[in-house]
This record gives C-alpha cells, structure tokens and sequence, in this order.
C-alpha cells in the first residue's frame, strides 16, 4: 500500500509589514492618479508626479507574484497538482467577495443614471457585464476600459492565479541556478519592453486592453522570480546587493537606449523588481520600521484601490458643482471618507467573506 500524501498545512506569509505598506502606498497612488484631472490647483510637480500613477499596478503585479510564491510554493511542493484546487479557491475567496460588492455598486449606480435620462452606455455597456462578473474583461475580450475601471487589473490577476500551477509545476524555476534566475528576470523584462515596443506603445499605462494581461502575467512571473532569490538568502545570495544590480542595469540601459529614450516598459520593471528585493530584505531585517498606520492603510490597501474610482465618480455627482475642479475641501472630504468606507469593506464584508468562503471550502 502506498503511503498517503502529506497532509497540506497551508503556510502564512512570513510578515514582512514594509511590503504591506507598500502596497498601501501604491494603492493610494493610483488613487490621486484618477483624482488629479480634477485637481487644477496642485503644484505643477505634483501633477507631473502623480499622472506617473499608473505604474502602480506594475508595482502590484510583481508583489502579487511575490506573495503567491512565498505562500503557496510549499503546499505545490508536498502536494504536487493536488494543491491547485485550494490554491485556486483561496485566491477566489480573497479578491471575488469585495469585487463583486463593488461590481454590483456600479450597477446601482449605473441604473440610477439611466433612469435619470442620462446615456450610460459608453461607460457601462450591459452587454459586457458578464465579462466583469467572471472577471475576464481584460482577457482580450473587451477593446475600452469600462464599468470599473482599475477591476481590469483583478480581472488579468485572476488569468495570473490559473497560469500559477503551470508556471510553478513545468517550468519549475524554484530549480533554476541562480544565475539562470536573474537572466530570467531581466530577459522577461526584455520580453515586455518588446512586446510595448512592437505595438509602437511608449509608456506601461496604455493598450491596457491589448497588452494588459500580458503586462500582469510577466510582471507576475518576475516577482516569482525575486521571491525565489529572497528565499535563497543563506545561498550567497545577497539581496541588497542583487537589488543594487537590478537597478543600476536599468539605468544603464535606460541612458544607453538610442535616440536616448526612455524605454519605460522596460526599464520599469527591473527598478521595480530591485526595489521589491531590497524592501523584502529590509523588512526582514527591520520589522519595527514600518509604522503601524501605513501597515494598516496595506491592510485595507484592496477595497481602497477597488472602490475608489467608482466612489470618486459618484461623489462628483453628488458634492462637486464642476468635475474638472473639485475643490481642496471636496478633496479632503473624498479622502477621509474612502479611508472609512475602505476600513469598514475590509472589517465587515472583505475579511468576513474570506474566512466564510475557506472555511465552505475546508481550505
């Protein structure tokens, strides 16, 4: 008879707040980044910093693959494809429940909109809210970005989540030299930069609808890859330095490229890859340098960055008399209240559904 697997005791994410902070940070970029067009006011750096904002989401996307790996690699370890089902489920029970809360806001609001005469079809096409539902918009099926628009980054998150056993279990880069690890990161940043560059695309932030889930599922794998070189600290990997090095050949490439541009689809991702590296070790190292506050804005970092825009388009309905000018106070006001609405998602709807969904499950 032969012996029975080993049992899966699902491995917590090591607590490394700075990276949690982090994604607060990056959260509330994105934020400002969707708010600055009604804010005129702002010094002209400001606003140069802050239409920067989309590259947030890349940010994301490599953390995402960060985590995933750290988390989930050992039950794929002791279990093989066995794992796939609870690792499938659990990140439905994570990103689904407050998604589609959120979803079914923007549905009530596009309802009321349309019974109040105005045309809502442009940015709320019904016909493609199955899409949404699913959570597969972004998957090349769709040509705008409608309804909620940042859902087009969940929605090539949950394409990463099904890939993630394939990546994991065939191409098997947990077995990579090291050497062969930092070629991979650095030629799927290439990779990337080919793929904006074939589409005569300048910047990451656009052909989100052409190039987006390809954007998720490489930057995804590169932070794999970086979790992979956390990871093999006691090897002789030094992180800090590996992250130097990362960030130095960006900057090299970056002033090498011809006609001196700046290739951002491809430098990006290796700053962001290096600085991902040096914030984990950092973490480790100084736990007690993060602040509790912004360890808690990473917390409900998730319904901040899924509510916000449809929250900001409703609150200019109702408290702003011009929509390319809200004022400083309005501002204000949209803040404190998406930091309570943000608050109250993660304590009374996020977190509840979660557990509730793992324990129906039994994972």
């Amino acid at each position: 008879m032969s012996a029975p697997p080993p049992a899966l005791t699902h491995q917590p994410l090591p607590e490394l707040h700075l990276l949690t902070a982090l994604r607060g940070i990056a959260a509330w970029w994105v934020v400002f980044y969707h708010m600055r067009p009604a804010m005129p006011w702002l010094w002209p750096s400001v606003q140069i910093g802050l239409s920067y904002g989309y590259l947030a989401v890349d940010f994301f996307f490599l953390l995402s693959g960060f985590v995933i790996w750290i988390s989930a690699e050992r039950d794929f370890h002791l279990a093989g494809w066995g794992a796939a089902r609870g690792f499938w489920w659990r990140r439905i029970a994570r990103i689904a429940p407050l998604y589609w809360l959120v979803l079914a806001a923007t549905v009530v609001l596009a309802v009321v909109l349309e019974l109040s005469g105005r045309s809502v079809q442009q940015d709320y096409p019904f016909r493609e809210l199955p899409l949404h539902v699913a959570m597969i918009q972004n998957w090349g099926f769709t040509d705008r970005l409608t309804w909620n628009h940042p859902a087009w980054s969940i929605s090539t998150e949950m394409a990463a989540y099904l890939v993630f056993p394939l990546w994991l279990m065939v191409a098997k880069p947990a077995r990579w030299a090291t050497p062969l690890v930092l070629v991979a990161i650095i030629g799927l940043a290439f990779l990337l930069g080919y793929l904006y560059a074939a589409h005569s695309y300048a910047t990451l932030g656009v052909g989100i609808t052409q190039l987006g889930l390809w954007r998720c599922l490489i930057l995804f794998a590169i932070g794999t890859l970086i979790a992979i070189l956390w990871q093999r600290q006691t090897q002789r990997v030094q992180p800090y330095g590996v992250a130097a090095g990362l960030i130095l050949l960006a900057l090299l490439l970056g002033l090498a490229w011809p006609e001196a541009s700046f290739p951002q689809p491809l430098i990006v991702p290796l700053v962001f890859a290096g600085l991902l590296l040096g914030a984990a070790k950092m973490a480790q190292d100084r736990p007690e340098w993060t602040p509790r506050w912004l360890h808690w804005l990473g917390d409900i970092s998730y319904a901040t960055y899924i509510a916000h825009f449809i929250g900001w388009r409703a609150f200019k309905l109702i408290a702003v008399d011009d929509a390319t000018n809200a004022s400083p106070w309005a501002v204000i006001l949209f803040v404190v209240l998406l930091l309570g609405i943000s608050a109250l998602l993660y304590r009374f709807w996020e977190r509840p559904a979660q557990r509730w969904l793992r324990r129906f499950a039994g994972c």
